[in-house]
This record gives structure tokens, sequence and C-alpha cells, in this order.
């Protein structure tokens, strides 16, 4: 007779460890049961275990076994089923975070034709001027359970499931359409700043996507910077200076983003075919606090000056550190101090009052 072992563990010690016959609940029964106890999450891994092992019969805990809902959260939880082929006692090991990524994993596969994901943009000004010359183009994701979810925890997600080139598409359509749309009704000069992943950066199809995304939406290629990170440059350094002075051809702007966090060397620096570069926030924040942030953003803007390449400060969170990165010569500015991200209809708003003023 097949036999299912199933076992809960809390992060320091065996809660709970038996062995059963056949005849336990299906563990999408039990997930939903003690992920809908608390913080409104509710998971369903059926189809998804399914998919992954078609063989596979599940097995998991009967609600009388179930240890507290607050302890299974933070600990670990095992899941256990047999195959129907190989008759075999297989063990997969799920913790909280791989639950709750098949659930992000099930939902994103379907949030964009579900219209859950959406951009807001953040206005990029000049710090001299204090006139807005671009925006960035941000992806967000309302969970119809789970609510906000973090770029930082689905992107990877997307990566990682083969959804991103979809995603990324799309974001780079949108942006550009709005953009446009934003010129058409009197902000004739905005920009746009779009992010974009090394999967979707390194694919043989981007600059073909991103030269369609240009001419479908009527916008005009000196409009459009694409912010890629040192990690992504660095995946495959020659073929990405290719691409970049591919993009710059076209008249795109190509920036760097978060820089002074990744790889690069300040020996390459030089050959890269770029026109910006943005000071990562975590020098921005501490701009106040230490005099050696201060020293490294002042040489970053030194070394921008130097290479003819603009500089932007992310991050910027008070007027003091506007007045000293402005002090500094930093040339450009963006974060919470001059204005949070929007969506597109508050954007609107905003810019137009920019304008008014």
């Amino acid at each position: 007779m097949t036999k299912s072992f199933s076992c809960i563990y809390d992060n320091d010690a065996q809660l709970d460890c038996f062995v059963k016959e056949n005849g336990l609940l299906d563990v999408s029964n039990l997930l939903i049961q003690i992920f809908s106890k608390e913080e409104g999450y509710l998971v369903s891994l059926h189809e998804q275990m399914k998919q992954r092992f078609p063989s596979a019969t599940i097995m998991g805990f009967s609600p009388t076994e179930m240890t507290p809902t607050r302890k299974v959260r933070k600990g670990k939880v095992f899941l256990s089923f047999t195959t129907i082929e190989e008759k075999n006692i297989k063990l997969a090991y799920y913790d909280y975070e791989s639950v709750l990524r098949f659930e992000l994993s099930n939902h994103l596969q379907k949030a964009l034709e579900r219209k859950e994901l959406f951009l807001c943009y953040q206005p990029l000004v000049c710090l001299r001027t204090g006139e807005m010359i671009s925006s960035e183009a941000l992806l967000r994701w309302e969970h119809p359970k789970l609510g906000p979810i973090s770029p930082a925890r689905f992107i990877p997600v997307a990566e990682e499931m083969g959804f991103i080139q979809e995603i990324g598409a799309w974001v780079l359509n949108s942006a550009c359409k709005q953009t446009k749309a934003w010129q058409l009704k009197g902000m004739h000069q905005l920009g746009v700043c779009v992010n974009v992943s090394a999967k979707q950066f390194l694919n043989p199809s981007f600059l073909d996507e991103v030269k369609l995304a240009l001419k479908v939406s009527g916008l005009e290629a000196q409009y459009l910077t694409l912010e890629l990170t040192e990690s992504t440059m660095f995946q495959n350094l020659d073929e990405s200076i290719d691409i970049m002075k591919a993009l710059r051809n076209t008249g795109i702007n190509v920036s760097i983003d978060d820089f002074g966090t990744g790889y690069s060397s300040l020996s390459y620096l030089k050959y890269l075919p770029i026109n910006s570069l943005k000071i990562d926030q975590a020098f921005v924040n501490s701009l106040q606090a230490t005099p050696i942030d201060t020293a490294i953003v002042k040489a970053i803007i030194t070394m921008g000056e130097v290479l003819s390449v603009d500089i932007v400060a992310e991050g910027v969170e008070t007027k003091v550190q506007a007045d000293l990165l402005r002090e500094l010569n930093c040339q450009y500015a963006q974060g919470y101090y001059i204005k949070k991200p929007l969506i597109a209809d508050e954007f609107e708003v905003f810019a137009q009052q920019l304008i008014m003023s």
C-alpha cells in the first residue's frame, strides 16, 4: 500500500511529523484554510501543482492536525504526494515564500489581460530651473487578493516564468503612447524613461520592438530614454555596447540606472554609448549624514561633466538633499520631495499645473 509522508517545521523546531495512509485531504484545500486566516491570503495551488506534476496525486494535512496559522506562515511547509505510475513516495518542499511565488506566477500570467497591471509616472525635473523634462514609467500591480505587490517581488517571478518579454513590451508601448498623448495636450517637450530588464534587453528582437513602439505611438525617438542597470550590461558587455550603439543611432537615449551599486569598472565607462547616469538613491539618502557619500556623489557628477553625460539623482526626499545636489552641479533629480509616482490622470493634472505656474 502506498504511503504519504507529511510534516510541518517551525523556524526553530519540528512541530509535527507523521506518516499517513492514502486518503489525506487535497493540499490546496489545506492551504486555502491556512492562508485565508491571516491578512486576507487565499492560496490555491491545485492547478499549479497539477501542471508541474501531472502524474501526481496531491496529498496534505487534515484540518484536525493543522498547526497554528501564525507558525505555519513563519515556518516551512512540507507537502507530499505520490505518483500514480511509479507508486513512489515523493517529497516536495515549499516555504511560505515559495507558496506566495506560486500564487504570483499563477495570477501574473493573466494580470495583463485582467488589467491588474498599470503604470505610474514620476516627474524628473531640472534642478536649476525646476522645469519638468521627463517622467519615469513605473510598473505597478494590484493583485485581486493580496493587494499592491512590489515590483521587487513580482518582476523576478515574471523573469523566471518567462512573462517578462510580454510585460516589458506592454510597458514600453503604453509609456510611449501615453507620453505622445500628453505632448499633443501641450506638454510638447515631455520625455519618458522606461526600465528594461536584462532578458528583454538581450533579446534579439528588442531593437525592432522599440522601433515598433515608437512608430505605433508616433513618439519621436529623442523623447524616449531606456534605463539599464549595470548588472544588465555586464551580463554580456560587448553585446550590450552593440545594442546601445544601435539604439543611440536611432536617436533613443540610454541611461545607466542605480549607478554605483553594480559591477561597473570605470575603465569601461568611457566606452559606453550612454546619455545619462542615475545616481542610486542609497548615496542620495546619505548625503546629509556621511561625507563619504557626498564625496562619491560629487565624484560621479564631475565624471559626468568630463564624459559629457547628464547626471540624474534619484530618491530625492528632502529640500536639503535637493539644495545640496544643486550646489554640486547635479543637473536633474526625481524623488518624493519633487513628487511621488502618480497614475496617469494625476500626473496630467500635476504637469498642467506646472505649465500654468
